[in-house]
């Protein structure tokens, strides 16, 4: 964070949003696709847990320190891939994260770029069985599906109309 008026990075401001919204979520605590909203406000892609699967095969290992080259890329496999991410609202101020009711968990590495129009934001959600936008009011607090894409992965939508 560089503070208003000044050039420097402020050393004491530490916030870690997948760690605020779930501080035992210790194997992956990533975010992703941040994008500043407002003055103090932004939104991002926050992986709220740590799989079961990848913890079931820490234990029977008996710890990471204990976990074999393949158990270490199946762990791998299983963090990357699972639907264990949220789309959150984040407060840069206050250091709060608050998950946006409505859409479904996705991959924290998962495919598509958001964008802005009218005021509204579309998030990608593609999921095992979802494949699409859902349109967020962040104002209203509104969420609702955009629209579905089939026939392909969801890389990016565009509005050829902005010419830009």
């Amino acid at each position: 964070k560089i503070p208003a008026g000044s050039n420097e990075i402020d050393p004491d401001y530490v916030f870690e949003p997948a760690v605020v919204l779930n501080p035992t979520n210790v194997f992956l605590p990533t975010f992703n696709k941040f994008n500043v909203l407002s003055d103090g406000t932004a939104f991002a892609l926050v992986n709220a847990e740590t799989p079961q699967e990848a913890v079931v095969i820490v234990q029977a290992a008996g710890g990471v320190q204990n976990l074999s080259p393949e158990q270490i890329q199946q762990i791998f496999g299983i963090l990357f891939s699972a639907e264990s991410a949220v789309w959150c609202e984040l407060d840069l101020e206050a250091l709060t994260v608050t998950p946006i009711d409505g859409i479904p968990a996705v991959g924290i590495f998962a495919g598509g770029q958001m964008f802005v129009q009218g005021g509204e934001v579309y998030l990608p959600v593609t999921t095992t069985s979802e494949n699409g936008y859902y349109k967020w009011n962040p104002n209203a607090g509104t969420v609702e599906k955009a629209f579905e894409v089939t026939g392909a992965d969801i890389s990016g939508v565009y509005n050829i109309a902005n010419n830009n």
